[in-house]
Order: structure tokens, then C-alpha cells, then sequence
């Protein structure tokens, strides 16, 4: 059986790294995902993680082993309102032909349960309740 590919948005990365025991760290333990995100949600964390948990930063460089980087992007439907560093999350997630994009964030709130591009964009606590993580 082939792994879902899971794109992990910026605050997913951060809850990961923040609380390496926590609710969104289990998505570590799952064998049947392959987890991907790039440069540009990583510099996003680790900015976030500075000015919040320096401490942290250390737990982050750790994720970047269980983690695909990914540099693809791909355009974007006409129809998508996001901001710019949303845009870039979910044309990368688009861009390495992942199945989901997992967030936190109330940016992602009208794309939430929808399809994009082939990509299912879902809240980070709901796609870990749903698969059983």
C-alpha cells in the first residue's frame, strides 16, 4: 500500500518542534505517511520558534531527518485567496504532488475540507483524529 504524502505547513512544523511529545508529533510515529515540507515552511518555523522557544530550534533540525524538502511549487487556481506565505505553502504541497496539506492555521480556514489541485486541505487536528495517528 503506497503512503499518503503529507505536506506539513509551517505551525504544524512549529507544534512539532515546540512539544516533541505533543498531539502533532504523533504524526511521526506513522508508518503509512510520508511527510514533506520545504525550506520555506522550515525558515518559517524556526523564525516563529526564536522568538517564542529558542530551546526549540534544536527539536526542529531534528525533524528536517523524518522530513522530504521539497522545492517544487506549481501554480495556483485563479480562484485561491491566500496571502503570500500561504500561497507559497500550498503551491509547494501542490508542487510535490502531496495527497494532503496539514495546518493549523485560520488563513487555510475556507480551504479547509476542500480539494485543491488535487490537494485535500485539512486541519492538523482533525487529519490526526481521521487517520488514527
Amino acid at each position: 500500500m503506497a503512503k499518503s504524502k503529507v505536506f506539513l505547513d509551517a505551525n504544524v512544523l512549529f507544534a512539532m518542534a515546540n512539544s516533541p511529545a505533543g498531539f502533532a508529533s504523533r504524526l511521526l510515529l506513522a508508518d503509512n505517511l510520508s511527510l514533506i515540507s520545504s525550506d520555506y515552511a522550515f525558515q518559517e518555523a524556526a523564525e516563529n520558534l526564536a522568538a517564542f522557544n529558542s530551546e526549540a530550534l534544536a527539536e526542529l533540525g531534528k525533524l528536517e531527518a523524518n522530513v522530504i524538502i521539497t522545492d517544487r511549487i506549481a501554480p495556483l487556481p485563479f480562484w485561491v485567496s491566500l496571502d503570500g506565505e500561504d500561497r507559497q505553502i500550498l503551491a509547494a504541497a501542490i508542487g510535490a504532488e502531496c495527497d494532503y496539506l496539514i495546518s493549523y492555521d485560520r488563513d487555510f480556514d475556507s480551504l479547509f475540507d476542500k480539494t485543491i489541485s488535487n490537494v485535500e486541505v485539512i486541519h492538523a487536528t482533525k487529519f490526526i483524529r481521521r487517520f488514527k495517528v
